[in-house]
């Protein structure tokens, strides 16, 4: 379902609380996302990995990101 949710999405907005099922949930999964996908995080820190985010918007994995 998560992988479907990164594949099939053209727009990802993350409101999630941080939980341990949450925490670290968004590293590499960047890669499974499309090119020209914008992800908005609203979350707090811990559920997604600054350091893959950025490496991800360089290597042109996703289109573009919005996060607090």
């Amino acid at each position: 379902c998560f992988r479907e949710f990164l594949v099939d999405s053209d727009i990802l907005a993350i409101y999630a609380l941080l939980t341990p099922q949450t925490s670290g949930l968004f590293d590499d999964a960047f890669r499974m996302m499309r090119s020209h996908a914008l992800l908005i995080n609203v979350t707090r820190g811990g559920i997604m990995n600054n350091e893959a985010l950025v490496r991800a918007l360089n290597e042109g994995e996703i289109g573009g990101a919005v996060w607090t």
